[in-house]
């Protein structure tokens, strides 16, 4: 379940960029129902470092995965402007990313940084999607860890580069809404000021 509340279909401005959508889950064996979000898609981006401005962008996406909680074009992406297709038990590398899959996770390393998405199912669903991914992002070499296995984030509005041809469109991103918080504060808001007493016109 999220950390921290995200817009639904926006993505945060990093070189990692999960994107998020709403769902709606049981917690507490059915005791409590949670209106939240899951990151649904990660976008990879990152120089390949053959050519100036030449990007390597590879997208993890959960709505590709199974009942086995695994998918055999799991992960897209472009390296340069050549796509590539990637399911379990794959490796693929394009200047400087080197992707590993295993199962249902994949493994994203840079000189830099490293990060680790790992499918997973959204248990006791109601609505939204049916698998989300849990992404941890650290630095590589002496660099201090980044927070890690981060399920939701504070999105910018932003909307994701497209998949890659040969492929089902994934989720449109649709406008930001509010947040169920925004919506409680617009609402008090908007009874307190019912509540406030008219001022009448001044007589001339």
């Amino acid at each position: 379940m999220s950390d921290v509340r995200g817009a639904n279909g926006a993505s945060l401005d990093t070189r990692v960029l999960p994107l998020e959508q709403d769902a709606t889950f049981k917690l507490r064996k059915g005791a409590v129902t949670v209106d939240g979000s899951f990151i649904t898609e990660v976008h990879v981006v990152a120089e390949t470092g053959r050519k100036e401005g030449e990007l390597v962008h590879a997208v993890f996406w959960a709505n590709e995965l199974n009942d086995f909680n695994t998918g055999k074009n799991m992960i897209t992406g472009f390296c340069g402007k050549r796509p590539f297709f990637l399911g379990p038990m794959k490796s693929f590398s394009c200047g400087n990313l080197v992707i590993q899959v295993k199962h249902s996770s994949a493994t994203f390393t840079t000189p830099e940084w490293q990060s680790t998405v790992r499918g997973n199912f959204v248990y006791d669903n109601l609505a939204g999607p049916t698998h989300r991914l849990d992404v941890s992002l650290r630095a590589v070499g002496s660099g201090m860890v980044a927070p890690g296995q981060t399920h939701g984030a504070a999105p910018l509005r932003s909307a994701p580069p497209p998949r890659p041809p040969l492929l089902t469109p994934g989720p449109v991103c649709v406008p930001c809404r509010p947040s169920r918080t925004e919506l409680l504060h617009a609402r008090a808001s908007q009874r307190q000021a019912r509540r406030l007493p008219t001022v009448g016109a001044l007589p001339d």
